[in-house]
């Protein structure tokens, strides 16, 4: 019986002081290290912890995005499954005091069919209303006012932004007329004094259909800067009417 337990216990016992001899000599090697090689390993090693947490949590933000776009798009087709003009959006910009009156007072308003692929600009008959937001053009445009105060639009058809052109017949004699271009001045109308409204074909409110909110949100951003690049709201839109294509092919 004791043979059989030596047996067990002498390796177990080398392996030991194999063990403790090893982690001296580690111990030792440690000693011989300088401080600054300390502090570069310490360093490296929070930088590797510092990435693994970032790389987790961009991860984890971007399964959540995706969960909520995908939910978004499924809201906006059964919000317009059911209209006569579906995916087709208005958008207003007006002065606040005004809004009361929308569909007499509004400025001009941009509309959007998604499903045509269509874009269209309408402006007020009443040229005081207009007036104040305009600027004009200009042959020599040495101040560059088109490219730094026009206001822009997203074209559906080119996929491209343009300024917003407004265009104006003058009375030069009897039986002519000189027509003269204006640009919206963005500075003006994305002022505290202007607001942005976004209804359906019909000039409805629209109530449950994230995307259109996303829409406008894009509208006034783009408007004001043309480089900006964020379309997801284009692509949500165009997404969710590909999705019910593709569920009535099935």
């Amino acid at each position: 019986m004791n043979e059989m337990l030596k047996s067990y216990i002498i390796p177990i016992e080398a392996y030991s002081y194999y063990i403790l001899y090893t982690l001296s000599k580690v111990s030792e090697n440690a000693y011989n290290v300088s401080i600054y090689q300390h502090i570069i390993c310490l360093f490296f090693l929070i930088l590797m912890i510092f990435l693994i947490l970032i790389i987790y949590y961009d991860t984890i933000y971007k399964n959540a995005d995706n969960i909520s776009r995908c939910r978004d798009i499924d809201i906006t087709s059964k919000a317009n499954e059911n209209l006569d003009y579906p995916y087709l959006y208005n958008i207003y910009v007006i002065h606040k005091n005004d809004v009361k009156n929308l569909l007499n007072n509004y400025i001009f308003y941009i509309q959007y069919n998604f499903v045509n692929k269509k874009t269209s600009i309408t402006f007020n008959n009443n040229s005081n209303i207009v007036s104040q937001v305009i600027f004009p053009y200009k042959d020599n445009d040495i101040d560059n006012e088109i490219n730094t105060q026009a206001f822009y639009y997203y074209s559906l058809e080119e996929e491209y932004g343009y300024p917003i052109e407004h265009r104006k017949s003058y009375p030069i004699d009897n039986n002519d007329e000189m027509e003269k271009i204006y640009y919206i001045n963005k500075n003006v109308i994305t002022s505290e004094d202007y607001t942005f409204i976004i209804s359906r074909y019909d000039n409805k409110i629209i109530l449950n259909d994230p995307s259109a909110y996303e829409l406008l949100n894009f509208v006034k951003k783009y408007g004001y800067n043309p480089d900006y690049t964020n379309l997801s709201p284009i692509y949500n839109i165009n997404y969710a009417i590909d999705n019910k294509k593709n569920k009535l092919s099935i």
